[in-house]
């Protein structure tokens, strides 16, 4: 059990730092992609009309709610 929750601790870690001790190079071409991606969001959000705004945010809280779920039952086992 210990083992289990260390190995948990872990991935945690990992998951949220994973690019700690990346080469610098490739870090910087994922920021440089990151920014790229919110800028295409961004110009998309624009085109929307509030209606479809509105049905986005929704189905994205749909997203957050069902992450949370999974989450939350990991932490469980």
């Amino acid at each position: 059990m210990l083992r289990a929750h260390q190995a948990r601790q872990r991935l945690a870690d990992w998951a949220v730092n994973w690019e700690r001790g990346s080469n610098p190079a490739y870090l910087s071409m994922v920021l440089a992609q990151r920014e790229e991606l919110f800028d295409m969001l961004l110009d998309i959000d624009r085109t929307l009309t509030a209606k479809q705004r509105a049905k986005a945010a929704a189905r994205l809280r749909d997203y957050g709610a069902d992450f949370a779920r999974l989450a939350a039952e990991g932490a469980r086992k």
